[in-house]
């Protein structure tokens, strides 16, 4: 999205009162406005698998576990009622 809005004001030579009087007339072209939505979707899906991918994997998250360093005085503790 940012990219989009980027290129947009580059266009229109970084002047907010053109790119304001740009957008009135390309919000009635329904191809611009449908290409603006189905690239904000693919981004949107690319960013939500990525997500999904990174924090939802449990072979990242077992890999994770097993660099922790854990210091020797807590690795006898089983539960969290034997910490106080």
């Amino acid at each position: 999205m940012v990219g989009i809005i980027s290129w947009f004001l580059y266009r229109c030579h970084r002047s907010f009162e053109e790119a304001n009087t740009v957008y009135k007339t390309e919000k009635e072209n329904i191809l611009s406005v449908f290409l603006i939505f189905l690239t904000n979707c693919l981004f949107t899906s690319w960013v939500v698998k990525s997500l999904v991918d990174k924090y939802r994997n449990h072979s990242n998250i077992k890999a994770y576990l097993e660099r922790l360093k854990i210091p020797d005085e807590y690795k006898d503790l089983s539960n969290v009622d034997q910490l106080s």
